[in-house]
């Protein structure tokens, strides 16, 4: 899944690169409400399969639209309703799906750098269980503010997967979290990440880290620059044309 709100040569570049290192996979673009990418998924013909989605997003306005810095926050932190708004009205199957980002740097096949969770229903860079031993409190999504917004029901199994570039999930984990998600208004005010990883732990889908060397490349945190992408990686954040 290759989400984009633009059709710069960035965005085109990083794409192309996705197809080269992983033929035959079928790659669907998705566009957060911005341009649409040939043959792609328009998230405003998608949004009216959610009623109560319909009238949060349509102040964004028409393709092409200048939108507000509170407009654009709106759609960075519900990233993750592209995706479920897409699988319902799929034309595409498969068995597995990674998260692509326009920002995503791809000089790998998926399958190798995934190899080590293949099979898993969830996995993504970072895990994060605010309830285990282990719990991960530096991550930002964690403070007070933040976990205030979800809703009681779901606070018990608070968790949070980063970044949602390059998440990978099982078709089957992906249909329950979709359906769930978006029969919940009450979980719109939830970050992305950790409103995934939150109702993934609800649903008993537990959550795998790629690899102990996957956050080195794939960040939430850095954005790299050209010259340190060189060797086989899922490498995000990459904002220029390399």
């Amino acid at each position: 899944m290759f989400l984009h709100h633009d059709t710069d040569p960035v965005t085109q570049r990083h794409l192309e690169l996705v197809r080269e290192h992983n033929p035959g996979c079928p790659v669907v673009t998705i566009s957060q409400w911005g341009k649409v990418l040939p043959g792609g998924y328009d998230t405003r013909q998608l949004v009216g399969q959610v009623p109560w989605l319909v009238d949060v997003f349509a102040q964004l306005g028409d393709v092409g639209a200048t939108l507000t810095e509170k407009q654009k926050i709106l759609i960075w932190r519900n990233t993750d309703l592209a995706i479920y708004l897409w699988y319902r009205q799929r034309a595409e199957r498969a068995r597995r799906w990674i998260v692509v980002e326009w920002d995503v740097h791809c000089n790998t096949p998926m399958r190798d750098f995934y190899a080590r969770v293949w099979d898993a229903d969830l996995a993504a860079s970072e895990v994060h269980r605010a309830h285990s031993p282990d719990a991960m409190w530096h991550w930002y999504w964690f403070n007070e503010e933040e976990r205030g917004h979800l809703p009681e029901w779901l606070a018990p199994y608070t968790a949070g997967v980063s970044p949602l570039a390059g998440v990978l999930l099982s078709d089957a984990a992906l249909a329950e979290i979709s359906e769930s998600i978006l029969s919940s208004a009450d979980l719109l005010p939830v970050f992305c990440e950790l409103r995934l990883g939150s109702i993934a732990q609800y649903l008993g889908f537990v959550a795998e880290p790629i690899s102990p060397v996957a956050p080195q490349t794939l960040s939430g945190r850095v954005e790299f620059d050209p010259a340190e992408i060189r060797s086989p990686a899922i490498w995000h954040k990459v904002k220029r044309l390399v």
